[in-house]
């Protein structure tokens, strides 16, 4: 599991990576705070560097939310 926050509890590290599924954890801003690594491999790995990853920008390639 990609964690895009320092402080993320395990339990939900683990609940996130038991999905069979790309999974994320988002923000009420729509910053993706966490990733399960089906999602990263779908997806691509996620650059918080520069700018908070959006998720309506990086699943479905739009500028807003949807």
């Amino acid at each position: 599991m990609e964690i895009i926050a320092a402080d993320t509890d395990t339990a939900l590290a683990r609940m996130l990576d038991s999905y069979e599924h790309p999974a994320i954890l988002v923000n009420p801003q729509y910053q993706i705070l966490a990733t399960n690594d089906l999602y990263k491999d779908k997806f691509g790995l996620i650059d918080s560097a520069d700018e908070p990853a959006r998720c309506y920008k990086i699943s479905h390639g739009y500028s807003r939310p949807c």
